[in-house]
């Protein structure tokens, strides 16, 4: 039998678990959103705080995941860069190459 969240109406393939109640489901999602919901209007104990921090890491995970592949092809950019790349002085009068 499949389950969808009474919330937010996903099926228990679109979510990591959904929790069957005799009346209503809640996904995990749903659950996540809550406990943010909770925290932000700072009524909730330190358990809720951990299930909203819990619920972002995939987030967060995702977003650091695009940084270090932004940073890996800036990497390969410069690393076509010559090492030793002259520098100019600019000073009054002068214009040297170091």
């Amino acid at each position: 039998m499949e389950y969808n969240c009474t919330f937010c109406g996903k099926g228990q393939r679109e979510v990591k678990k959904i929790f069957v109640g005799p009346s209503s489901n809640i996904c995990n999602e749903c659950i996540g959103m809550c406990a943010g919901l909770l925290v932000e209007d700072g009524d909730c104990n330190e358990n809720i705080r951990l299930v909203a921090a819990f619920e972002t890491l995939p987030d967060v995970i995702a977003v650091a995941q695009k940084s270090l592949a932004t940073l890996r092809a800036q990497l390969k950019t410069l690393a076509g860069v010559p090492s030793a790349v002259p520098v100019t002085e600019i000073s009054p009068g002068s214009s040297k190459t170091k």
